[in-house]
């Protein structure tokens, strides 16, 4: 579902500075829809990547979320074009509602959620949460 309006002057003045495969990703998979990746979570894409992968922003408004977060390396074909949240479903971001800054997500909340066995043990960074794989 479109969820902005762009401007598309200037959406075709920056691709047609990009090489062939970002153009045929954003063709394919355009920055002002909502999509769902692989855990279920709704996101936005931030940024292409020449390797096919897109980095997506998961965060409270289209998700309940422990803390809100982008992800990278996510392959663009694993993105589905979903509706946003309906009128009753719980969307926010905990965190935020907490007071808790960035840097205590990743020194405080990131290694609580690890003691109770709710992260991977070599998970650092916010990205590992939202499952990717720590390299």
């Amino acid at each position: 579902m479109k969820i902005l309006e762009m401007n598309e002057d200037a959406l075709a003045e920056w691709l047609a500075e990009r090489p062939q495969v970002i153009r045929d990703m954003v063709a394919a998979k355009p920055p002002d829809r909502l999509y769902r990746i692989g855990s279920g979570h709704r996101c936005t894409i931030y940024s292409y990547a020449e390797d096919r992968t897109v980095t997506v922003y998961v965060g409270g408004e289209y998700n309940a979320v422990i803390f809100s977060r982008h992800v990278f390396g996510i392959p663009i074909d694993e993105l589905v074009e979903c509706d946003p949240p309906g009128p009753d479903e719980l969307t926010g971001d905990v965190s935020v509602d907490a007071g808790f800054s960035p840097d205590d997500v990743r020194n405080i909340l990131i290694p609580k959620l690890k003691e109770e066995g709710m992260l991977p043990e070599t998970c650092a960074e916010p990205e590992c949460a939202a499952g990717k794989k720590p390299s």
